[in-house]
């Protein structure tokens, strides 16, 4: 079970509406993106990517324990959402096809799974629960 389903259901819609009002700047009001489109996708991933570290950071301090599981339940909940929005908004904004939309956008909300994951697995090992890194082995003196 999540920690805060309130906080988790609010980050995870910053994650999708902040990237998605920016997006909406690089367009004209006939839908012709106004910028070279390899400009904006980069510009979409930094501001994916930096909104999704904030929310991380922003959610994970209401965290108390069960640091993984948490990281890796509140990215499936953050990566679900995004889909599910953008299935019901951006696609038909875009008339993509499902495929096209996973092959050029979905995938890339792999990165939100990946970033609470790792986040989780840090503040688990910040605990001491988790396994001690192993250590070069040394050469033996004769």
């Amino acid at each position: 079970m999540l920690s805060s389903w309130k906080g988790a259901l609010f980050w995870g819609f910053i994650i999708w509406v902040i990237p998605f009002v920016v997006s909406v700047a690089f367009y004209s009001p006939q839908g012709v993106l106004l910028i070279d489109e390899h400009s904006f996708n980069t510009i979409m991933v930094v501001v994916g990517t930096a909104i999704g570290a904030i929310a991380t950071v922003m959610y994970f301090k209401g965290v108390e324990r069960n640091f993984a599981c948490e990281g890796v339940r509140v990215g499936m909940l953050w990566m679900v959402m995004s889909w599910v929005l953008d299935v019901a908004i951006l696609v038909p904004m875009g008339q993509m096809s499902l495929p096209a939309y996973f092959s050029q956008i979905g995938l890339q909300y792999l990165s939100i799974l990946m970033m609470t994951v790792a986040i989780g697995a840090v503040l688990e090992c910040r605990i001491g629960k988790c396994a001690p890194a192993a250590k070069p082995a040394r050469k033996r003196r004769k």
